[in-house]
């Protein structure tokens, strides 16, 4: 090898690490396997340092995941009330089973006669409209106790009128609860080029558990836990099916 080879070898090994060689004059009396462990050595010192960089990396990415999910996790309750997605309501004195259960789970207790009936609770009469037992029954089921849900959670102004533990997030985010003048439930979208229509996930929209749009401003209020982070929430398009809100029963 040329003595300019050895001298760039050297220069490497001292950029590296400390100096094993002092000078120039060195090289002469330097042999190849010195030089080739010191060149080794800093091949495997250069291979650690860009472990530690990526690990670096890989953990400052994780810790932006970490806040980005802190700011806006998914709603809990969301995949609990898509799994309903269908049920519905029963004409006449038989009932939906599940349907009696959300009112269960909301102290929904009317059970006034009409029409000459029998007082009965039902799920299909007008005085037995159960959107609002619907969102409470969803919220129970994700974990929320009765204390931590709005005051009379069968009638859904109360949630936006009576929610002590309930935060109003001022616009509409995924998972919300979406309150109307006499009717609620999650929105879980707006309609392409057109945010001002939104897509909400209810009970009791048509008799049914079914995604339809209403206009944004028939919402009182839009409404969260007062223990989810939804800081940097957003609202996207919405590219399911969705009936018509403005001509359905919600009662």
């Amino acid at each position: 090898m040329s003595k300019d080879f050895w001298h760039n070898a050297v220069q490497t090994v001292q950029n590296w690490l400390s100096p094993t060689v002092s000078s120039l004059s060195d090289v002469s009396t330097t042999t190849p396997s010195d030089i080739s462990g010191n060149v080794g050595d800093v091949q495997e010192g250069s291979a650690t340092k860009e472990a530690n960089l990526t690990a670096e990396q890989q953990g400052s990415e994780q810790n932006a995941e970490q806040v980005e999910a802190a700011c806006c996790p998914p709603p809990r309750w969301m995949p609990i009330a898509w799994n309903e997605l269908g049920v519905s309501e029963i004409a006449g004195p038989e009932t939906n089973p599940r349907v009696m259960e959300y009112h269960e789970a909301s102290g929904f207790t009317w059970a006034r006669a009409q029409n000459g009936e029998t007082p009965r609770l039902d799920d299909s009469r007008s005085i037995d409209a159960w959107c609002s037992s619907f969102v409470t029954w969803v919220l129970k089921q994700a974990g929320y106790a009765k204390n931590k849900l709005a005051d009379d959670p069968f009638r859904a102004r109360m949630w936006h009128d009576s929610w002590p533990h309930g935060v109003n997030t001022g616009r509409p985010i995924y998972g919300c609860l979406g309150v109307q003048k006499s009717h609620v439930g999650f929105i879980v979208g707006h309609k392409e080029g057109d945010p001002n229509t939104l897509a909400m996930l209810g009970g009791n929209q048509s008799n049914t558990v079914k995604v339809s749009y209403y206009h944004k401003s028939k919402f009182k209020g839009f409404w969260v836990p007062d223990d989810y982070p939804h800081a940097c929430c957003e609202l996207n398009v919405y590219t399911g099916r969705a009936a018509n809100g403005d001509g359905e029963s919600t009662r």
